[in-house]
């Protein structure tokens, strides 16, 4: 159902082409200084909701025909870019581009920047991968910015103890990753079957090496496992999934040899070193000695104005015993059941008692005979009413 909703919303943004608008100015800042993507010029003076003013893209669009006449080293470029853009979105600024298809990439020529005097072998000081090296001058420029998404800091945790969980073969940290992300509660989570649906999953990932780690296939097949047991998954997740596993398509397609593996790599790395790097590690450390801190100086506080509402009998405990209400309606069909059961005894005793005393009389008015009958008549009244009361509820 979330996710239904998270698509009505998505198809409701889509309709108010201002925050379109938006996301392309707010994409493009967070690419300023990349050299090899291109966002288009957008208007905003002259959009509206329903219009969107942006500059027309010149170049070859993906999906066309004409991409088929990219040399090889084009298509590396291609791919190295693309993924490069959409891995970075994902995991670095947490907002993303959710539909990075074809028919939404297109491909410019512009010409080549020198390369620079002393360019690093594989990555750079930030860990992350250096830019396909020489030049040929392909830009990427991404369109369609109807469909984005969102990754706060706490999910891009938990995807970091997903990967970290998975590659190490810890079990336990990945059913908490489960847990925290899904509706999926701890008893559940016990269940023998559930772990050993999700150790066939770590068995499938656990490389013990962050270099062989494919994170499309990773968050595809964690994805079907929530799925087999009807779990409830953050929309944003799901776009996340879906704009990887998209990208990683599109790399596939367009240049099948390019070890995409290995050149998203230390974007993954970034991901758990953000998680169990030092840094990571102390600025935890300092918010849980914090909160500690904090707690100590407000507890005598909230302690004294605890005890000043005992005092004044200003404190109300309410207690609801769980399916009490269930235990007390069984109770009082049981007395009830019993007091009818009780008075039909009482009258089919007190009819069988006027049936003799009427045989042995020697009145001829037949009064003892008639109260046995009207005994029996109401024992057999009562019987039905409980039958038929208990019958149709």
């Amino acid at each position: 159902v979330q996710v239904v909703e998270q698509f009505e919303r998505q198809v409701r943004r889509e309709i108010d082409l201002t925050l379109e608008l938006r996301s392309i100015r707010r994409m493009a800042g967070a690419f300023k200084d990349h050299p090899r993507l291109r966002f288009p010029r957008t208007y905003p003076e002259h959009s509206t909701r329903h219009v969107l003013c942006m500059e027309h893209v010149q170049g070859v669009l993906l999906s066309s025909d004409e991409a088929k006449d990219f040399t090889e080293a084009e298509r590396r470029d291609i791919v190295a870019i693309g993924s490069d853009a959409v891995f970075r979105q994902c995991f670095e600024i947490g907002f993303f581009h959710a539909d990075p298809h074809p028919g939404n990439i297109f491909v410019l020529r512009e010409t080549p920047e020198p390369p620079p005097d002393a360019a690093p072998a594989d990555a750079d000081e930030t860990g992350r991968r250096a830019l396909p090296t020489p030049d040929t001058g392909i830009r990427l420029c991404f369109i369609d910015y109807g469909m984005t998404g969102h990754i706060d800091p706490h999910s891009a945790e938990l995807l970091a103890d997903l990967v970290h969980g998975t590659i190490s073969g810890e079990l336990t940290r990945v059913i908490d990753v489960i847990v925290e992300l899904t509706d999926m509660t701890p008893v559940a989570a016990s269940n023998r079957v559930f772990k050993a649906d999700v150790w066939e999953f770590i068995s499938r990932f656990q490389t013990g090496n962050i270099a062989d780690l494919e994170m499309g296939a990773l968050l595809e097949e964690f994805f079907a496992k929530i799925r087999r047991h009807k779990l409830r998954c953050p929309p944003d997740i799901v776009f996340l999934i879906k704009a990887i596993t998209t990208i990683e398509g599109v790399g596939e397609k367009v240049c099948p040899d390019f070890d995409l593996v290995s050149h998203v790599r230390p974007h993954i790395e970034n991901l758990v070193r953000r998680r169990y790097g030092f840094r990571a590690v102390r600025r935890r450390f300092q918010n849980t000695a914090m909160g500690y801190a904090e707690l100590a100086e407000s507890l005598p506080r909230e302690l004294r104005a605890l005890s000043k509402m005992v005092r004044h009998e200003q404190m109300m405990v309410k207690v609801r015993h769980q399916g009490l209400d269930e235990v007390t309606s069984e109770l009082e069909t049981a007395s009830r059941n019993i007091s009818l059961a009780l008075i039909i005894s009482a009258l089919l005793v007190c009819g069988s008692i006027l049936f003799l005393a009427d045989a042995a009389s020697n009145d001829n008015l037949g009064l003892l005979f008639i109260g046995g009958i009207i005994s029996m008549v109401a024992a057999a009244g009562i019987a039905l009413y409980w039958l038929l009361s208990r019958t149709w509820g």
